[in-house]
């Protein structure tokens, strides 16, 4: 068989291109992107991977500087000291191989904050108080954020999962920390200076998951927890994570069509159980629930009612629902967080006579449920104003049960792992902790726990003075007061 002399030319050329320049082409950390900010008056940091031995030369504005590339493929180099400005492009590539070349635009240099914690930091700007007067204004394009994607890994990363620099305006901002933003605002106006915010939180995580396992193992108080762990694999993590999307599809996702069938006022709902609301789901008296129930209730409307639009006040409900009237969806999957907990009943589904309310709520967490008072959930017409407390039927397991979550998240130094170590020598000015509701058991406990992880940090950056400003836990519970003042705190 003859061979095609070009093709054996074509072949040769690509192996001898693909093993001289290679498996690895020139690649930067995720934290590094468009539109970033980068650390005022210090050597800047920048790192990521190429081919072994080969020389990285690094320009931004007019400086530039070279580093080598180790045996594994890792380089790191420091761009001189910078004042507060920009716009700036970095241009990274390989000596001698232009087509290596990376290109970062729109780079600003300035103050940059790691904003860190569980809920209360990752609270969004959507969600806070005010917020589309707030989101409308929040045009400033020299305060930047980027927020790093939920990531758990049992060992340090060098990169995390994704994440990409943002702009701050008002389409932008919706999804950025709260507290970050109008800390960064604060800071930008007060200073005049660019600020970068890097947002890596997870609600309902303790402290022990954001501080590395070299540190939990050198203090008594958190050694054997950590060294519990060691049982955790990456496999329960992922099962674990499939789980997860399983649980918030149920939640989000009325299955098996029952929210076709059971808020019919047909539907028949003589073998439910009565309950007389409003209650929380911890007062039903049937123990620990969690997962999907239905509520319905029939009621008789007077004459003047009919074919007339309404108003039904659901009062202050807890957890996730969704409303119907008369068979129809009224809401879907509205949070009790939502500013607003009444609807419009459209006239064409009000009827002379019986009409049923149907809803269908998730119990979650040991909560779940209407709370009282009585008088803050009716439906009312023009002249009128119906209670809707007193006997309602319930019923669970009409839709299949959410799966249980072991929350791995909440393990020692997963998101340590994860979610800090590949921040991991970026400049920083430094760092702000709002700290959260999981570790309000450990009251006494946190006075070393939040020490360890402050000085874990500044450690990690080999910078034992760098800022960290923090928001404790108001003292909403007798046993976190207690334990306070038991122990000489504030």
């Amino acid at each position: 068989m003859k061979i095609n002399k070009r093709i054996l030319l074509v072949f040769f050329t690509l192996f001898y291109f693909f093993q001289t320049s290679g498996y690895a082409q020139v690649t930067l950390a995720k934290v590094f992107g468009d539109n970033m900010v980068l650390q005022r008056g210090i050597n800047i940091p920048v790192w990521g991977k190429a081919t072994p031995g080969s020389l990285i030369v690094a320009t931004l504005g007019k400086a530039s500087t070279k580093a080598k590339t180790g045996k594994d493929g890792k380089w790191i180099l420091y761009l001189p000291k910078f004042k507060a400005g920009g716009s700036y492009d970095l241009n990274i590539s390989e000596s001698g191989k232009p087509y290596s070349a990376i290109k970062l635009t729109g780079i600003l240099i300035g103050d940059v904050w790691i904003a860190s914690g569980q809920s209360n930091m990752e609270w969004q700007v959507q969600q806070a108080q005010d917020a589309p007067n707030e989101i409308a204004k929040a045009d400033f394009p020299q305060i930047r954020f980027l927020t790093v994607e939920h990531d758990i890994k049992l060992i340090p990363q060098s990169d995390f999962l994704a994440g990409k620099w943002k702009l701050c305006d008002p389409n932008n901002v919706k999804q950025f920390s709260a507290v970050a933003y109008y800390f960064a605002r604060k800071i930008h106006k007060e200073q005049n200076v660019p600020i970068g915010i890097i947002q890596s939180t997870w609600g309902g995580t303790p402290v022990q998951a954001w501080t590395s396992r070299e540190m939990q193992l050198s203090s008594s108080a958190t050694r054997a927890k950590m060294l519990a762990s060691d049982t955790l694999t990456q496999n329960n993590i992922v099962k674990d994570s499939l789980d997860m999307i399983r649980f918030w599809d149920i939640v989000y996702h009325p299955q098996n069509n029952a929210d076709k069938t059971v808020p019919s006022p047909e539907y028949d709902d003589s073998g439910w159980t009565a309950v007389d609301m409003p209650r929380l789901v911890k007062d039903f008296g049937i123990g620990k629930y969690e997962g999907m129930m239905w509520l319905r209730k029939k009621i008789v409307l007077p004459a003047s009612f009919a074919g007339k639009q309404l108003i039904l006040n659901i009062g202050h409900p807890e957890m996730n629902y969704s409303l119907y009237f008369n068979g129809a969806e009224i809401c879907k999957a509205i949070w009790n967080s939502n500013p607003k907990q009444s609807y419009t009943i459209p006239a064409g589904l009000v009827k002379n006579g019986e009409n049923t309310i149907a809803i269908r709520m998730a119990m979650l967490w040991g909560g779940g449920g209407l709370n009282p008072p009585a008088e803050n959930i009716y439906i009312a017409g023009e002249d009128a104003k119906i209670s809707l407390a007193g006997k309602w039927l319930y019923k669970t397991n009409i839709e299949p049960a959410t799966p249980k979550i072991h929350n791995y998240q909440n393990y020692p130094a997963v998101l340590f792992n994860s979610m800090i170590n590949p921040l991991i020598p970026f400049g920083v000015k430094g760092f702000i902790w709002y700290q959260g509701e999981a570790n309000d058991t450990e009251a006494y406990l946190y006075r070393k726990l939040f020490p360890m992880l402050i000085n874990d940090w500044r450690q990690h950056w080999h910078q034992d003075n760098l800022p960290f400003l923090y928001v404790q836990l108001a003292n909403f519970k007798k046993k976190i007061r207690f334990l306070l003042k038991a122990n000489g705190l504030n």
